[in-house]
């Protein structure tokens, strides 16, 4: 989280705080336009330390929910 709060959001580390960026990654989903999301879900997925399911089960949900984006596990 600490990686995205700098690299993502370009935020000074020492201003990251655990409880307040949880409650701001909450409201950016949940009221954020979906290129938003997606572009969360994209850093999320591409980062080192994501597990490697974690992409398959994604594109799983996309297909199930009818969404018009599919995740590609090919990188």
């Amino acid at each position: 989280m600490q990686h995205m709060h700098v690299r993502r959001y370009h935020k000074p580390m020492d201003k990251f705080m655990y409880s307040r960026f949880i409650q701001e990654l909450k409201h950016w989903v949940f009221y954020g336009a979906y290129y938003d999301v997606l572009g969360l879900l994209e850093f999320i997925l591409k980062h080192h330390s994501c597990p490697s399911q974690l992409a398959e089960d994604v594109s799983r949900v996309m297909e199930d929910c009818q969404l018009g984006y599919r995740w590609s596990t090919a990188w």
